[in-house]
């Protein structure tokens, strides 16, 4: 048969011809067109509504002097490189629902095209040159589309050398800054580290805890191996790589004189922890040997800690989170040398007995207990002191001498409490702070000059109820030191010009608020890397807002109310990254509206959510 004669020649298709207008469309079974043919030149082409899902490289070359052609509501994923390479008078080229999810090289040649619609085509990204080729005059009509990025180089040549990704340079001031919040917990590694004996603990060693029928500990010692487990005892568990004796979950209530009998073996921590434990005696800790430096009684049932009831300087660490205390009486650790004290989630409601905790303490976490204030010099004593967890408390107003004495202090965990008043001079003390957070209070105002003299790495502001920001708000902080800086989800309405100045390095976070404008000068943050403002009032970017960020790598300006961008608003933003629009009304990008923004491989905005219906191609020209 004939057609077995073609398929042996490797002619597998076959072409229909189609009459349109005055011209012929030749179309294979596989839905390409192959070719036009016409003895006559045309203004508009229609190859419209014909399901094309493919076009041969050649079909347009023929019509130099077409000023219109439509190939919208086709199947096209894509179109050969370079097709339109010869229709230099081509004016209008319709592209709409189709499959379209990238172009690459399509557009060269089309310097007189003035309108290009890919409306509704399935694009989430518009990526390095998928427009190179177009100019300024161009109008691309992009309604219907979900696009979710938009990059700077989206003009640009693909065949030049690329750009080196500034994603991929890592700044001497990251790298510094890494540094500094590292070095902060140097020292505190160094005083808490264990230097309990370096010999390990013999594998094969069994142990056996006893405990009488009211569940007080009666014994806890080896269990030889010709040796047969008694009824009231059980098999202990060790943990070899951290020398701790488990002695968890056993119904443990007291303990009788002299129950540890492990004094041969180089046990370091002891862990009670979810037992029925009600009160700390003097047999618990007092005999035990000094090799044992770690005791955690977490989940228990201690109500009250009685004055010199602890009398033992080789333990550093004791850990009582998560019981029902709701006293601790004076002295209760004078006679210890406690390097480390955990007292978070309990019922405590009165700080005195800080006073007189041992000097040596580094660590105390008093956090999500019933804290209403803080005595005058209450920590005084406690020089060395480095972090302080005060977190979910009830505080309300932090006095002037508050934190006095804490000199050495690094982290102050403030956060998730009901602060409404920070006296001016509160943290003058805290010479070595680095750490300070203060998030979800009801701080409505910030004295002038509340961190002055201060070195911290970051300040958290967030959550609380600012309203204005003034230029002294941050004044006298170092400028070499804070990092990172958070205000949002404040409801900060109003910032004054030189607000921010040198402070923050790296992070500002202002997202969340009530900001309906930036005026100019009110950031001159030579070194700044992130700038949040999305969640904010903001309409417009005008063109001196971000004067005096020339190291700004990331922007974020989503879910506000912009419309429009103001030619040149951009052009000091030299070292931008990314900048997120997403999820704002910006309905059409302008001739100019992006100029300055570098156009390197990797650099990009999010538009999600923004409905650009219109893309002028000349939006990172000086329009």
């Amino acid at each position: 048969m004939w057609w077995s004669f073609l398929l042996l020649l490797g002619i597998n298709s076959v072409t229909s011809e189609i009459k349109r207008n005055n011209y012929y469309l030749n179309i294979d079974n596989n839905n390409k067109l192959i070719d036009i043919k016409s003895n006559e030149s045309f203004d508009h082409i229609d190859l419209s509504g014909l399901n094309i899902k493919a076009i041969s490289r050649s079909v347009f070359d023929n019509f130099q002097n077409t000023k219109s052609i439509d190939l919208s509501n086709n199947s096209f994923a894509k179109l050969p490189e370079f097709i339109f390479t010869n229709l230099t008078k081509l004016e209008t080229l319709k592209l709409s629902n189709n499959n379209f999810d990238k172009f690459e090289n399509t557009f060269v040649g089309l310097d007189n095209l003035k309108t290009l619609d890919i409306s509704h085509n399935p694009l989430l990204h518009l990526r390095r040159s998928y427009f190179f080729g177009l100019t300024k005059n161009t109008n691309i009509i992009t309604e219907g589309n979900n696009f979710y990025t938009l990059s700077t180089d989206l003009f640009e040549n693909p065949f030049l050398r690329d750009t080196i990704d500034s994603s991929e340079i890592t700044n001497d001031d990251d790298i510094n800054d890494a540094i500094k919040a590292d070095e902060r917990y140097n020292s505190y590694s160094e005083i808490t580290s264990d230097e309990s004996l370096d010999s390990s603990i013999n594998p094969s060693l069994k142990i056996k805890v006893c405990k009488n029928i009211k569940n007080i500990l009666t014994s806890v010692e080896e269990l030889f191996n010709n040796e047969s487990l008694p009824d009231n005892c059980v098999l202990g568990k060790i943990n070899h790589n951290s020398k701790e004796l488990d002695l968890e979950n056993l119904k443990l209530h007291k303990f009788t004189k002299n129950w540890y009998k492990l004094g041969n073996y180089p046990f370091s921590q002891i862990s009670f922890a979810s037992n029925d434990i009600t009160e700390l005696t003097p047999e618990l800790l007092n005999d035990l040997p000094s090799s044992i430096k770690t005791i955690s009684l977490i989940y228990n049932k201690i109500t009250k800690i009685n004055n010199s009831t602890i009398e033992n300087n080789h333990i550093k660490k004791i850990l009582l989170g998560f019981n029902e205390l709701h006293e601790i009486q004076e002295n209760a650790f004078l006679n210890t040398k406690l390097i480390e004290l955990f007292i978070s989630d309990n019922k405590l409601d009165n700080l005195g007995f800080v006073k007189t905790l041992p000097s040596s303490i580094v660590s105390l976490n008093l956090g999500n207990n019933l804290f209403k204030n803080i005595p005058d010099n209450i920590f005084s004593n406690l020089g060395k002191l480095m972090f302080l967890p005060l977190y979910n408390n009830q505080l309300i107003n932090i006095n002037e001498k508050a934190f006095e004495g804490l000199t050495s202090l690094l982290d102050l965990l403030l956060d998730n409490n009901k602060i409404e008043k920070i006296e001016p001079n509160a943290f003058s003390s805290l010479k070595s702070i680095k750490s300070i957070n203060l998030h979800n209070n009801k701080i409505e105002i910030l004295n002038d000059g509340l961190f002055k003299d201060l070195n911290p790495i970051d300040i958290n502001l967030s959550r609380n109820k600012i309203k204005n920001i003034t230029k002294y708000t941050f004044d006298g902080l170092s400028s070499s030191s804070l990092r990172d800086l958070y205000l949002n989800s404040n409801e900060i309405e109003n910032i004054e010009a030189e607000s921010f100045v040198k402070v923050p390095r790296r992070i500002l976070d202002l997202g969340n608020n009530k900001i309906k404008k930036i005026i100019p000068g009110v950031f001159n943050l030579r070194y700044l890397k992130e700038l949040h403002l999305e969640n904010n009032l903001l309409t417009t970017i005008d063109g001196d807002s971000y004067i005096g960020l020339p190291k700004l790598r990331h922007l974020y300006l989503s879910s506000n109310k912009i419309g429009n961008i103001k030619k040149g608003s951009m052009k000091y933003l030299r070292s931008i990254f990314t900048i997120s629009l997403a999820s704002n009304p910006i309905g059409q990008f302008n001739n100019g509206d992006l100029y300055g923004l570098p156009k390197t491989k990797g650099h990009y905005l999010d538009i999600h959510g923004t409905s650009v219906k219109c893309i002028q191609g000349g939006l990172f020209d000086d329009a």
